[in-house]
């Protein structure tokens, strides 16, 4: 492997591990908003666009996850729960979509250095065969062949 490859490989790591801290800070934002205790229990709430406390953030569940939104600044999460795992550890958790969609808007919203992401950003083969690589490097694994959700290996 090349020094290119294995700094964007860091990268996408960095990627990844900011993309699991928003989503269990917008977990929270959406458990004190609803006053619930479960995560699971996020999955519960209706309707098709809910506007939190805060009112620069729009909520929306779809299937297995949810898409929250702040309208201030653009910032959109779309993630899915690991409904096989019980409460407490079903955040953590990604598919390789998921991470191409944050990454994207991140870099679109310029929350990422431009020069050093624009390989990752703009070249989607480049990407895919970076995520392959983690995988068969078992830096990241599923045990969910139905949806790929991904983990770190060692956070499971």
């Amino acid at each position: 492997m090349d020094y290119h490859a294995n700094n964007d490989m860091q990268k996408l790591i960095v990627i990844i591990k900011k993309y699991i801290e928003r989503q269990k800070y917008l977990i929270t934002l959406l458990k004190n908003n609803f006053n619930i205790q479960n995560n699971r229990d996020v999955l519960e709430l209706r309707g098709k666009a809910v506007f939190l406390n805060d009112k620069d953030w729009q909520y929306r569940r779809h299937g297995r996850g949810v898409e929250i939104k702040n309208l201030t600044t653009n910032e959109c999460m779309d993630f899915d729960l690991n409904l096989d795992k019980n409460d407490n550890n079903m955040l953590g958790y990604f598919n390789e979509w998921s991470i191409q969609m944050f990454l994207e808007r991140e870099y679109q919203r310029g929350e990422l250095n431009i020069g050093e992401y624009k390989e990752l950003y703009t070249n989607k083969d480049h990407f895919n065969q970076l995520f392959k690589q983690l995988i068969d490097e078992k830096i990241i694994k599923t045990n969910d062949t139905h949806n790929k959700l991904y983990y770190f290996v060692g956070s499971e």
